[in-house]
């Protein structure tokens, strides 16, 4: 019975031993044509160029290898992977600078690193409908991973799936990453993200851009409370967001770096980075625009370059600066938004600041104010765009400014119901022994018919004690609202070269008579007067002359054939309102022929001389 038993298990054996592997183990990969037990060796079988097909899903253990240009049409398949690292690598080799496809395909990364590892330097990569995820509460740490080694490729993912403890990280620079249709989900305990753009010593994803459109972005933690979207860490990288998409945590970048792009710290917060500057001198360089909700603060000396970005701010107050020492800001847009009342403010110390190329809007009273404490403040203003109620506030006294082809625009925005009372101006001067000099540029004041209280230069009070205000720039005032005083003690000041005098009384401005320097100021008690040259009944031109004064240039009265003409005045001495004629009388004879008379008379004395002379010749 036993020799029965083993010769029945000896046959067992050898017939198995002739049937073929696909009996037991189907195969589940295809190129053409061929079938292979793996997906390694349907690849390692492929040539560029060819589509790999899946037939069936796959239980690996080790990464799959992509040297080779071509496409995986998945079909739905799973990968299921048990192994460490990575499910797929995409490797630098004939895949450089050539295309690869993924399609429907499922891959389930238990306990592994990493989905899918790109390291392909300017290739392209497409990822259509693939889903990458953990199973039974583990997942990847990176679904898809882009080592610095894939610089300057495009990856195009749509359509797809991907989870992990991040979703995305890129290391790779000068990329560009199209995300559309598809869904990332970071859940981690830690504050990791779930797009990740790295800076690090050596390797980093500089000028790297991430386009989404249609997508949704989510990271959570275990809770499900929303952590980080999206970190980028570089300088230059960018990501864009359309309309459509949805960003569930928060969107942190770099706003600013500390030092040189060579040797710099990276700040997320503004106010870190302004705080770094100060303590290690060093200068602060904003590289994106940034929306703040708390105030910012600076507390010693430091150098801000904004690089023509923007400084969007609901604060009550955007910047405040609290130091003796020199502070600068460059190329900047500061713009206040909601509730914001001053642009910037000066508290408490005497600092010098100099504004270069800086616009400061928005902001619902004073765009640059120097508050009461900070007296002998220096501030130097150079090429800026300052506007608001007040382009300028000057609380502290001996405070001296020195402003040079800006443009300051005065415009009340005030929204309370008694609006219409309060003054706006493009500088407002609240203190004695104040110092201020603008050079080219404009001023604009801006009324309008419920807020007249419009004026170039507010001094409240009997503020005007050792003042010294020069303007060399030009004057604008529009809407209902002309140039004027408003209260009996107020003094509203404004001293000009002489040789603008009537260019003021053009404007309805009377002024008064030069000083020891050749400045004049607008005099409210005189008034200007209009005079009015007419020919024939039309009006010919229109010069404003101030009370007792005489018309300076008096147009010269139109020639007419046969006429001599000239003015009923000889508007001198201008008290009221004047209307000058031009009066005209014939002549005996026309000038023309009188001429012509002229040339005749000469042509025949010459005949008649030249008659008598030859004469005078045959008898002698």
């Amino acid at each position: 019975m036993k020799k029965f038993i083993f010769g029945v298990f000896i046959c067992l054996i050898i017939s198995v031993s002739f049937f073929p592997a696909t009996v037991y183990a189907s195969n589940v990969a295809e190129v053409n044509g061929v079938e292979y037990a793996t997906i390694q060796q349907a690849l390692d079988a492929a040539k560029s160029g060819d589509t790999i097909n899946l037939l069936a899903d796959s239980d690996i253990d080790s990464p799959v290898s992509i040297e080779k240009a071509i496409t995986i049409e998945g079909n739905n398949c799973e990968i299921y992977y048990t192994g460490s690292y990575a499910a797929l690598i995409i490797l630098n080799s004939e895949t450089k600078e050539s295309s690869i496809t993924l399609k429907n395909i499922r891959i389930v990364a238990k306990k592994a690193e990493t989905g899918i590892s790109y390291e392909v330097e300017k290739g392209q990569l497409t990822l259509d409908n693939i889903v990458i995820r953990g199973y039974g509460g583990d997942k990847p740490v990176y679904p898809l991973f882009m080592t610095a080694d894939c610089s300057g490729a495009v990856i195009n993912i749509n359509n797809c799936s991907l989870t992990g403890h991040y979703g995305i990280n890129v290391w790779g620079q000068n990329m560009t990453i199209n995300i559309n249709d598809t869904e990332i989900y970071s859940y981690s305990e830690e504050n990791v993200a779930a797009i990740v753009l790295n800076r690090g010593d050596v390797y980093n994803a500089e000028n790297t851009v991430i386009n989404i459109t249609k997508s949704k972005i989510v990271a959570a933690d275990k809770d499900d409370n929303p952590t980080v979207a999206i970190l980028n860490k570089t300088l230059t990288a960018k990501v864009n967001i359309d309309e459509q998409s949805e960003i569930k945590g928060e969107i942190k970048e770099v706003i600013a770096f500390v030092g040189t792009v060579e040797d710099s710290t990276l700040f997320f917060k503004l106010q870190d980075a302004i705080n770094y500057g100060i303590e290690k001198n060093r200068p602060v360089e904003i590289i994106r625009n940034i929306n703040e909700k708390a105030r910012i603060e600076i507390n010693g000396k430091v150098e801000i370059n904004g690089n023509g970005l923007m400084l969007t701010s609901s604060s009550h107050e955007i910047i405040s600066i609290k130091t003796a020492d020199e502070v600068i800001i460059e190329n900047c847009n500061i713009i206040g938004i909601s509730d914001c009342v001053y642009g910037l403010t000066i508290d408490y110390k005497p600092v010098t600041l100099k504004l270069n190329n800086v616009t400061i809007s928005g902001q619902r009273h004073i765009a640059v104010y120097v508050c009461w404490g900070a007296e002998s403040s220096k501030l130097f203003i150079r090429d800026c765009d300052l506007t608001g109620c007040y382009a300028l506030g000057v609380y502290g006294e001996k405070t001296e400014v020195e402003i040079n082809n800006t443009k300051l625009t005065s415009i009340n925005n005030d929204s309370k119901p008694d609006a219409a009372k309060h003054y706006s101006g493009a500088i407002l001067i609240y203190v004695n022994d104040v110092k201020v000099k603008v050079f080219e540029g404009s001023i604009t004041t801006i009324s309008s018919e419920d807020k007249p209280l419009a004026c170039v230069i507010h001094v409240p009070g009997n503020n005007a004690e050792n003042m010294d205000v020069y303007l060399d720039t030009e004057i604008i005032a529009e809407g209902t609202a002309e140039i004027i005083g408003f209260e009996s003690n107020s003094q509203h000041i404004i001293k000009v070269r002489q040789e603008y005098k009537q260019k003021l009384n053009d404007e309805g401005f009377a002024v008064t008579k030069p000083d020891d320097k050749g400045m004049i100021e607008i005099d409210y008690s005189k008034k200007v007067n209009t005079v009015t040259y007419m020919i024939d009944g039309k009006e010919y031109c229109v010069i404003k002359v101030q009370d007792g004064d005489s018309v300076k240039d008096v147009p010269v009265v139109p020639i007419k054939d046969g006429y001599t003409g000239k003015w009923d005045h000889d508007g001198t001495n201008i008290t009221v309102d004047t209307t000058i004629n031009a009066v005209y009388t014939k002549e005996f004879l026309n000038l023309k022929m009188i001429l012509l008379l002229a040339v005749v008379f000469v042509i025949v004395l010459i005949i008649l001389i030249m008659t008598t002379y030859k004469k005078k010749n045959k008898i002698n």
